[in-house]
């Protein structure tokens, strides 16, 4: 799955919007569509999310779950 990270100022509630660059990568170069997930990273958090609309300026996604860290925990 192919992570990206969110805009977090243009994310907001049920909606994750990809920075960008993310989403020239993620249209163009990874030729995704809509329904095809991803993991999305937005303020620390990880979520799987699929992608409700995409296209050449703007890829919106909405979360499925969320992931858990894959920081190393010390306990």
């Amino acid at each position: 799955m192919h992570r990206f990270y969110a805009d977090p100022e243009k994310s907001e509630g049920d909606v994750f919007v990809l920075t960008p660059e993310d989403t020239l990568h993620a249209v163009k170069v990874l030729r995704m569509k809509e329904g095809d997930q991803a993991e999305i990273i937005l303020n620390g958090n990880r979520y799987s999310a699929r992608i409700a609309e995409a296209s050449d300026t703007l890829v919106k996604l909405f979360p499925e779950s969320t992931l858990p860290s894959t920081e190393p925990r010390y306990d």
